[in-house]
């Protein structure tokens, strides 16, 4: 599948963290094929007979890696945040995991990874 986006910010992360205000990025068969400014997209994708989409308002950039994650304490989130960490793992993470069954598990861990895409990360 191909196609392309114009008007697009395009956040990169080379060498001199270039942000492209007004760019393009365009996609051949699942690969990255063009980044750049968004009317030579346009021209490539016109001569090359690959659709575009109008991507005004739209920021593109590099997906994030999670490199730690506790997948089901995302059922946690926010209790004992008023805690110091010394007091909050004993009054909360060991206390529901007496509790926690495999469908608790389940079910925090699929929320977790939907959370995680929702906001960019695509590796966890």
């Amino acid at each position: 599948m191909s196609g392309a986006f114009y008007k697009v910010t395009i956040v990169t992360m080379n060498s001199d963290n270039t942000i492209i205000a007004q760019g393009g990025i365009v996609w051949e068969k699942g690969v990255i094929t063009f980044i750049g400014a968004h009317d030579q997209a346009i021209e490539y994708c016109r001569k090359s007979g690959i659709s575009i989409i109008d991507g005004k308002g739209a920021i593109i950039f590099p997906g994030l890696i999670n490199t730690h994650m506790h997948l089901y304490q995302n059922l946690l989130k926010g209790i004992g945040a008023d805690l110091p960490l010394e007091k909050w793992w004993h009054h909360t993470v060991k206390p529901a995991g007496l509790v926690l069954d495999e469908n608790h598990v389940k079910c925090a861990a699929r929320g977790a990874v939907l959370e995680s895409i929702r906001c960019g990360t695509t590796t966890l």
